[in-house]
């Protein structure tokens, strides 16, 4: 993995994905009146990248697989958006026919897929001709994401090239370093037991057990630019271990679905393609039967939560299913 802070290999290193996706859309100099298309299956704070670069966006919908619906046309639509949901590789094929008709540009968004490649070995994220991948989804770092610029015609000498940050580390995220070290240890299972103690705090102070966000998610990033030093440093590290983590990734994988066999829940991915290094084991279910299956993850040591916050006015009219989807988080 090449982690040099230079423009010469076209990967620009950031906080999070948020910041990787706005300055490939400022990169691209688009004007006001141009426009993104994105899933309405998407995590809100996304639209902020969007906004902050001062363009506009409109969305496609996608069906239970999460492949697109349809897309729409607009001589204004000049990027399109491809997201690898829960680090599957997204059928491409639908969205380069659509960008050589409509003369637009395809970004990969590979949030939850680092790690994984498509059934060729193709790297996601490396696929579209601009992409970006989060490292802190698929190994416990603190931040971080990279940008792809990986057609030799887009200019970026206008993309920055950001120093790392040696700010101190939060304390939450310091505990939790410390956590998993010792669950690694004496498999104790700290983590989870921490994890129960800072939702019970959150839910007496704000009535939520999660983190809540507001519009405001949806206009500013929120984040430094800065990739932190200690991910710079795990990631070198990680270089040397990263096939044990797919494997024990696609293991888990095949565990939960057994796991869950015969839970009234729908599995959004009955297999796993090769090559794929699966963010966590995602499915669609009423609450109800949502909360078995955190019981059973938490048994195995793992988390389960609902994905995403959708935008706002997708939210109060989108299908029942956009709002119904959890994923057993394999975060180690």
């Amino acid at each position: 993995m090449n982690l040099t802070l230079n423009s010469k290999n076209r990967i620009f290193y950031f906080s999070c994905a948020r910041h990787a996706f706005k300055e490939s859309l400022i990169t691209l100099n688009l004007s006001k009146l141009e426009c993104v298309l994105l899933p309405e299956f998407i995590c809100r704070d996304l639209l902020s990248s969007v906004v902050e670069a001062k363009i506009n966006y409109t969305f496609y919908p996608v069906d239970k697989e999460l492949k697109p619906i349809r897309l729409p046309t607009s001589p204004k639509i000049k990027v399109v958006l491809a997201v690898n949901y829960f680090g599957f590789p997204q059928e491409l094929e639908i969205f380069e026919k659509y960008c050589i008709q409509n003369e637009c540009l395809l970004i990969e968004d590979n949030a939850h897929g680092f790690l994984s490649l498509d059934q060729l070995g193709r790297e996601l994220g490396k696929r579209g001709k601009i992409g970006f991948t989060s490292f802190r989804k698929t190994i416990p770092v603190y931040n971080g994401s990279a940008l792809y610029i990986n057609d030799k015609n887009i200019e970026c000498s206008n993309i920055p090239i950001v120093e790392p940050s040696y700010r101190r580390l939060p304390l939450r995220f310091q505990i939790k370093k410390v956590s998993r070290l010792i669950d690694k240890t004496i498999n104790l299972n700290l983590k989870n037991y921490l994890e129960d103690i800072s939702r019970l705090l959150r839910f007496i102070f704000t009535g939520s057990k999660f983190p809540k966000t507001t519009r405001l998610a949806e206009v500013k990033i929120g984040w430094i630019k800065n990739i932190h030093i200690s991910t710079i440093l795990k990631l070198k590290k990680f270089e040397m271990t990263k096939n044990t983590e797919i494997k024990r990734r696609q293991k888990l994988f095949y565990k939960f679905k057994k796991i869950l066999k015969n839970k009234k829940i729908y599995p959004i991915y009955d297999d796993l393609p090769i090559n794929t290094c699966p963010y966590g084991y995602p499915f669609i279910s009423d609450d109800e039967n949502a909360k078995i299956v955190m019981k059973l993850a938490k048994a195995e040591g793992f988390t389960c939560v609902k994905w995403p916050e959708l935008p706002i006015e997708i939210e109060s009219h989108c299908p029942n299913f956009y709002k119904s989807i959890y994923f057993v988080d394999f975060l180690e």
